[in-house]
């Protein structure tokens, strides 16, 4: 009997909800490190723009390790009974 053997990718994208414009990265790894390149690669993409994106409680990107280029902010999102909060820090 064969084994099963599961391959996973990950999708990180991000969208300017005004132009439509879209930045995504694909990677075999879910991590701290692979949130920090597609920061580079946004932060790169669009060198004169303050970037400002929403994410989640997922791990990476909550990461002290998280490399966060300069024109990037991250802001966290958290759903409690209904309730939306965005988290600045």
């Amino acid at each position: 009997m064969k084994d099963l053997v599961r391959e996973y990718r990950y999708i990180f994208g991000a969208v300017c909800p005004k132009i439509g414009h879209t930045d995504y990265m694909e990677s075999f790894d879910m991590n701290t490190n692979s949130m920090s390149r597609f920061l580079r690669q946004v932060s790169k993409a669009h060198p004169n723009k303050l970037v400002v994106m929403v994410v989640d409680e997922v791990s990476p990107h909550k990461s002290n390790g998280l490399v966060i280029p300069s024109n990037v902010l991250t802001r966290r999102i958290i759903m409690i009974d209904q309730i939306l909060l965005i988290i600045y820090r």
